[in-house]
């Protein structure tokens, strides 16, 4: 069984959007949309602590922006921020918008990623990841 993550943003792709989305976290980051996006980045850059977190998952992960993750997946209806487990072809939320409204801390967004997994994923066989 093929399992991943699926990170997916609040934020559409693009040079441009990029741009806007740093002087947005920048200026006003209180107003900005994407929680996953402020708990997880510095500016322009991700916190060396989600590196070194994302590195120590047993399975595979993936980011999307709404655009994006529409692209990949078109029957399914999503609402970022949010984080799904991929089993297959099958998305299960794991941590929604309303969940994210409510994580403050890089360190609450890994606790709640730690819990659903410990609940959710198939332990990989010897080799495999």
């Amino acid at each position: 069984m093929s399992q991943k993550l699926v990170f997916v943003y609040n934020s559409t792709s693009g040079a441009k959007q990029a741009a806007f989305d740093l002087l947005h976290k920048t200026v006003r980051p209180e107003t900005y949309q994407c929680k996953l996006c402020s708990v997880t980045y510095s500016g322009a850059i991700k916190k060396r602590a989600w590196r070194d977190f994302l590195d120590q998952l047993p399975i595979e992960h993936v980011f999307y922006y709404t655009d994006t993750f529409k692209a990949a997946f078109p029957s399914q209806l999503v609402h970022a921020p949010a984080v799904f487990l991929q089993q297959d072809d099958n998305l299960t939320l794991l941590v929604s918008p309303n969940d994210f409204d409510k994580i403050n801390t890089l360190t609450e967004l890994k606790t709640q990623l730690n819990e659903q997994l410990k609940l959710r994923i198939k332990s990989p066989r010897p080799g495999e990841k």
